[in-house]
């Protein structure tokens, strides 16, 4: 090895280390906000677009008020999502004059809103529901799957965050301990 591909070996590991170095820095220095929300976090805030309208007509920290909210991101087309709403329908019909507020968020574009009118009827879902344009609220919570479920305390702190088909009697633990 010639003392020319040394030198080059030696200025490529030190540009390395320097990036390394720069990037470790900026990630603690950015840590809180790049970071997935978890438990403790509060609730980022976000406009809400009710299904059906064009434009947003309220934000999430509007709809949170002071109860302890179950925020269920899904798509029509996701089968656990499909499997996991019709308890979600009963959790809201049976807890929500007991201080439960069920938000559920579409993630599918403004495109497919025909075909979420007709799931949201289908599977009778009285709760409000709003679409997630361009997905700035998933992005917000960190939602990469779906089904996800967010659960937040009476002070709009996330408690719980549950990825994938979770069953009813679950969510009626979590609902029923926080109600408490």
């Amino acid at each position: 090895m010639s003392f020319r591909d040394w030198l080059a070996g030696v200025i490529v590991l030190a540009l390395f280390m320097a990036l390394a170095i720069h990037d470790g820095y900026y990630l603690a220095a950015n840590w809180k906000n790049i970071r997935p929300v978890g438990r403790g976090d509060p609730a980022p805030e976000a406009a809400l677009t009710p299904i059906g309208q064009a434009q947003p007509g309220s934000s999430l920290g509007h709809e949170l008020g002071s109860r302890v909210t179950l925020i269920d991101f899904w798509a029509t087309w996701c089968e656990p999502c499909r499997a996991a709403m019709p308890g979600i329908v009963r959790l809201d019909a049976e807890f929500r004059n007991r201080g439960l507020k069920v938000l559920s968020i579409n993630v599918e574009p403004v495109e497919d809103q025909e075909q979420v009118l007709r799931f949201i009827r289908d599977f009778r879902m009285t709760m409000p529901v709003f679409r997630d344009d361009g997905g700035r609220l998933a992005r917000a919570f960190s939602v990469t799957n779906y089904p996800t479920i967010i659960v937040l305390d009476s002070k709009g702190v996330v408690s719980e965050v549950l990825v994938g088909y979770t069953r009813e009697s679950r969510l009626r633990d979590l609902v029923l301990e926080h109600l408490r």
